[in-house]
């Protein structure tokens, strides 16, 4: 009886793995781009990224919208498409409302490019989806869950500066960082503070085949 409940369980595992859908994604992905600064005298206008190969996210976008219509009847937004592709590393509401009165987003960039984020390595973990309901909506978000040790390190030398100026160990916490790639959304983009998107590998659906250049 306990073989043929092992047997049934294992047949189960293996059958939904061979059923979980997988998109391509080219490896150019991992290719060292210029750094790119984003600053602005607008609320939310400033922020930390590592800038990302566009077109093997853009790939990934039109396969992932091309599923959706034929499996979910959904499509993806664009009119909002993205046009750029970034990981994230110091968010806007960080530097706003805990870094802003310490540090000046010249300084973090000046330590972004000390530590040379865009040499930083990264891993792609699968593609993720995050929901959230709206009355009778259901607003849908996708993204590129990646891991990574430099990216993590940038952030913790930022919170030293952020420290060393007068600000509180833990006001700014490096370790709360779920890096991503955001591919697309059925209506916006959807994030931790509003939706309670946790953009980590918690909310991963897809698996990513990591593919040659070309």
């Amino acid at each position: 009886m306990k073989c043929f409940i092992t047997f049934i369980v294992l047949f189960f595992s293996i059958s939904s793995q061979a059923e979980k859908k997988s998109f391509l994604i080219n490896k150019e992905i991992f290719k060292t781009m210029p750094f790119i600064t984003h600053t602005s005298s607008q609320p939310f206008g400033s922020y930390l990224a590592m800038n990302i190969h566009f077109s093997s996210v853009k790939a990934v976008f039109n396969q992932l919208d091309s599923f959706l219509k034929k499996n979910d009847q959904q499509t993806l937004n664009k009119k909002k498409a993205r046009t750029e592709a970034h990981i994230t590393v110091i968010t806007p509401p960080e530097f706003d409302f805990i870094l802003k009165k310490y540090v000046t987003i010249d300084e973090i960039n000046e330590v972004a490019q000390k530590f040379m984020i865009q040499n930083s390595k990264f891993d792609i973990v699968c593609l993720g989806e995050g929901f959230f309901q709206n009355k009778n909506m259901k607003m849908k978000t996708y993204y590129l869950v990646v891991f990574s040790e430099d990216l993590l390190k940038v952030r913790k030398k930022i919170q030293q500066l952020f420290i060393n100026r007068g600000g509180e160990r833990k006001a700014f916490d490096p370790e709360r960082f779920h890096p991503h790639i955001t591919i697309g959304y059925t209506h916006k983009d959807l994030h931790l503070g509003p939706h309670k998107v946790k953009k980590n590998s918690e909310t991963c659906k897809f698996d990513l085949i990591l593919q040659p250049k070309g």
